[in-house]
């Protein structure tokens, strides 16, 4: 079984008490799997949580879930495990969040909506739309997904000094309007101007290459936001090589046990369709797509791995040495110190 993230539950508490009002926290509990079916083992994370003193059962699709299944799969839970179930979801639709209001689901979606009809009723104006950085706002001190894609984007050379910024919408896979408000974050970090070049607006980056990631790496953080483990698949061609095995496709390090691939949050269901993955637990994983906070395209550098910088922000505080040596390897290949 997998058991949801604690910071992402001590969050969904946090959220809880300042929307709700109650007293929210993180139970430790661990879950009797024996009275679980195994396929929903298979198909959602779970953790306790306490909500104004009573234990709640929060489960989280592992792949992607249908609201008419979230809400049935919800009843069964609860009469599994004795305690009200309730659905935790960061990205949701308006299309979702109608349905699993339709078919009478409790859910929370931190920092939009809550439908705990016996605790609370919370209804936000934010839905996650493709392509929009409300679906994966950065860590407190770092810049948003769509401006570091841009600056990793300088840093590698794919862009020249005098960028026009509304023009990157279409390279950056953004709206346009993000990817203006992704130029003036920028700026207001200090690692470029915004200028006019006749009649087009323009990113004007004071470095590039090496000088410009050392100045820019206090600001950049890892792309992974999500990994998910997926079995009973043959030779999958989607996404980029990510993770691990981009390593091993750069370096002497071999191939992981289990492949992975690198996908973005606005690609990842027509990934998992497409392809016709099933979710599963790690343990039984024939393939881990990694979904990152940008698109991984966005920042393509070489054949089909992901670039060099993003992987080094990915693996450079790695428990693991050998990843972390590998990934610095890889960028110092690619960013020599001059």
């Amino acid at each position: 079984m997998v058991t949801i993230e604690e910071e992402r539950v001590e969050r969904t508490a946090r959220y809880l008490k300042r929307v709700a009002g109650v007293k929210a926290s993180r139970d430790a509990a661990a879950i009797d799997t024996a009275r679980l079916m195994r396929f929903l083992t298979g198909a959602y994370s779970f953790s306790y949580i306490r909500l104004d003193g009573g234990r709640r059962l929060l489960f989280s699709a592992i792949g992607e879930a249908r609201p008419s299944a979230v809400a049935r799969h919800a009843e069964i839970l609860a009469e599994a495990t004795g305690v009200s179930a309730v659905y935790l979801v960061d990205d949701l639709t308006k299309t979702g969040f109608d349905k699993l209001v339709a078919a009478g689901a409790s859910f929370v979606s931190p920092g939009r909506h809550v439908h705990i009809p016996d605790v609370a009723v919370h209804f936000g104006e934010r839905f996650a739309r493709v392509g929009d950085d409300t679906m994966t706002e950065a860590p407190a001190g770092k810049l948003g997904p769509t401006a570091q894609a841009m600056v990793i984007r300088r840093i590698l050379g794919l862009d020249d000094g005098r960028v026009p910024s509304m023009g990157l919408a279409s390279a950056l896979r953004v709206r346009s309007m993000t990817a203006l408000n992704a130029a003036r974050e920028i700026e207001a970090a200090g690692l470029a101007e915004r200028g006019r070049h006749g009649h087009v607006g323009s990113m004007d980056f004071a470095a590039s290459g090496r000088r410009l990631f050392d100045l820019a790496l206090p600001l950049l953080h890892s792309p992974v936001v999500l990994r998910q483990h997926y079995g009973g698949v043959g030779t999958v061609t989607r996404g980029r090589v990510g993770g691990e095995s981009a390593l091993a496709r750069r370096t002497l390090l071999a191939d992981p046990s289990v492949p992975v691939r690198a996908t973005s949050r606005s690609e990842r269901r027509g990934f998992v369709l497409r392809t016709q993955l099933l979710p599963c637990r790690e343990a039984e994983a024939d393939l881990t797509v990694e979904v990152w906070r940008y698109d991984p395209d966005a920042t393509a550098w070489q054949d089909e791995l992901v670039d060099p910088v993003s992987l080094h922000l990915q693996f450079r505080d790695h428990p693991d040495e050998r990843l972390a040596i590998a990934a610095h390897e890889l960028l110092e290949a690619a960013l020599p110190v001059t």
